[in-house]
């Protein structure tokens, strides 16, 4: 499986798709370009001539949608990628939105090499499509991805130039100072969150609440792109082979899961702008129904946000939005229990769920921010000390756990869990203790899978009172090989 590659091939086409008086279906590749609109396009075309092929998607109606890695504005879209939106609209780690772009990526599935990526971050590319000059920026991202050290002459004089657009200017000196194996300055950081204010907003039904230090955290964005690489594999092995009036659709759909994480970020800045998250606060309740239907939810971002950029966007796209009587913009979905917006310099606000619903009394909001400051660590979270739980959720649910991961690869992951009582630990601790053992067991005749075991052995457990530790020490494998053969594996069948 070639990750960086410019097209994949599947023979999963049916006669009836191919071209007419076909004996066998066409072999078929994905290829990547920029679309009129500046977007990136995944278009099917026999593998042999080149030649484009027409489908009709039967997993979405629109035919305009179909095509693009990830198209905001499209619902299809988002299905594609959930969990890696989910992920980056709580947890996005110390980046911008742009940042979330994985620049690399994005320029090898284009066919960039390194003499036009030179020109791109220079400025002399014809590039007539929208979004040119965020590809500069893009491309300077890139050339740091890479290590790509023939630009720093560029790179220096970019950032030197006093009438380059600022944000131009700012990821040049960034890229440089990276290249020289430098390390870049922390950017200035949001206050500290007013938790009784948040938690006095926090509806009565919230049952989990966390704070996030974002600037502590690294960018969340390769986890994401190696989940989605998984996703890939996984999708192409379950319908490799398959001769079914579907399967050119489903080549398609899972690029767009893996593509589409890595380029959310440039689409959605091309769009409505570039945003960076510092803190964060969420409070909501899980539930079986997806998100926004009904959810009684709060987010709560501190960071820098370009409302003038997003309310063009929305003007563009005519989305409903309207300014407050001090410079706030709202957006809401239209349903009075769907999701609102609230967009100023300093804050980004979501919530979800019935407007009118009562909030947290006071002395729970006390009780929560007492265990949500107690925690050191850049993620701490909590469960609701009002939430009626049975005994045996109860014994298993933490009060309360923190997470903290090095922002660099080294060092270790380290989990804490606070339970009920020490019973409840000790009961916690031994089941932790006999992954080893079950991952054996479910691994068992698929050697590619080793490192899986070999984590569950790296993990460190330890009990204190009702307190468990576990300390992950940071991996080191090749996750390429290991999430192939994970996908390819029967256990994510």
């Amino acid at each position: 499986m070639l990750v960086g590659s410019l097209w994949a091939v599947l023979p999963t086409a049916s006669p009836a798709q191919g071209e007419p008086g076909r004996d066998s279906p066409p072999q078929v590749e994905i290829r990547c370009r920029l679309g009129n609109n500046g977007s990136l396009r995944l278009d099917v075309v026999d593998a042999v001539d080149g030649t484009p092929l027409r489908l009709e998607d039967p997993f979405d109606p629109d035919p305009e949608a179909i095509p693009y890695a990830f198209d905001p504005l499209s619902n299809s879209a988002w299905s594609q990628v959930i969990p890696f939106a989910l992920l980056f609209a709580i947890a996005p780690g110390d980046t911008d939105l742009l940042g979330l772009t994985d620049a690399d990526r994005f320029f090898a599935l284009l066919g960039t090499d390194d003499a036009e990526l030179l020109q791109r971050i220079g400025g002399s590319l014809d590039d007539p499509l929208p979004g040119a000059a965020l590809r500069r920026r893009l491309a300077i991202r890139a050339a740091s991805q890479r290590g790509f050290r023939p630009a720093l002459g560029l790179l220096d004089r970019i950032g030197a130039d006093a009438a380059a657009d600022p944000e131009l200017r700012r990821a040049a000196q960034r890229a440089a100072v990276q290249l020289r194996g430098g390390t870049v300055p922390q950017a200035s950081v949001a206050d500290q969150l007013d938790l009784g204010s948040l938690l006095a907003q926090s509806p009565l039904d919230a049952t989990v609440f966390a704070v996030i230090d974002q600037h502590r955290l690294p960018n969340t964005s390769p986890l994401a792109g190696w989940v989605a690489y998984l996703a890939r594999v996984s999708l192409l092995n379950a319908y490799s082979g398959r001769n079914e009036p579907f399967a050119w659709a489903m080549l398609r759909r899972a690029w767009q899961v893996d593509i589409g994480s890595r380029v959310m970020g440039y689409e959605l800045v091309k769009r409505f702008g570039n945003h960076r998250v510092d803190r964060t606060f969420l409070a909501f309740a899980p539930s079986s129904e997806p998100p926004g239907a009904g959810w009684p939810g709060l987010l709560v971002h501190q960071g820098e946000f370009d409302v003038a950029a997003v309310e063009r966007g929305l003007q563009q796209y005519a989305i409903d939005h309207h300014r407050g009587d001090d410079g706030t913009l709202y957006v809401s979905a239209g349903d009075p229990d769907g999701f609102a917006f609230e967009i100023a310099p300093s804050r980004l606000v979501l919530r979800s769920g019935p407007r009118q619903s009562p909030r947290l009394t006071a002395e729970v909001a006390d009780a929560i921010a007492r265990i949500l400051t107690a925690g050191s660590a850049p993620v701490v979270a909590c469960r609701n000390p009002a939430w009626e739980l049975d005994e045996g959720a109860r014994r298993f649910a933490p009060t309360m756990a923190t997470l903290s991961v090095p922002k660099t690869p080294g060092g270790d992951v380290v989990l804490t869990s606070r339970f009920e009582n020490d019973a409840a630990a000790r009961a916690v601790t031994g089941v932790l203790r006999g992954l080893p053992r079950m991952v054996q067991q479910l691994i068992d005749d698929e050697p590619k899978l080793d490192p899986m075991l070999d984590l569950s052995e790296s993990l460190r457990i330890t009990t204190a009172d009702d307190l468990v530790t576990i300390t992950l020490p940071w991996p080191e494998l090749d996750l390429e090989a290991f999430l192939t053969g994970l996908g390819e594996s029967g256990l994510l069948r």
